[in-house]
């Protein structure tokens, strides 16, 4: 069971999504979906220690991953940097 700790503005994928809608994206042309707006990257507010703490039959992975364009693929936290904003703007994360 994947979480995606920092979810992206930007759709790649090109299959629909829970509506059944496609974003027009790819992974060389990721597109915003009409109507939503907001940072390009935000960290999710799940309880992430709860979930990986719960027994069950799969595993509870925190992705901590991050892609972009410019920078390519970073892990985020624990001090590291992430890409915020849509020009390869950059903030510290707090150390987690």
């Amino acid at each position: 069971f994947d979480l995606e700790r920092f979810p992206g503005l930007r759709r790649s994928a090109e299959t629909p999504d829970n509506r059944n809608v496609t974003s027009g994206g790819s992974q060389t042309s990721p597109q915003v979906p009409p109507g939503l707006a907001g940072p390009e990257f935000l960290e999710f507010t799940l309880p992430a220690a709860a979930m990986a703490a719960t027994p069950g039959r799969w595993q509870v992975r925190d992705n901590r991953r991050v892609t972009s364009l410019e920078r390519g693929e970073v892990i985020a936290g624990g001090g590291a940097q992430r890409r915020h904003g849509g020009r390869g703007v950059w903030r510290r994360l707090p150390v987690q």
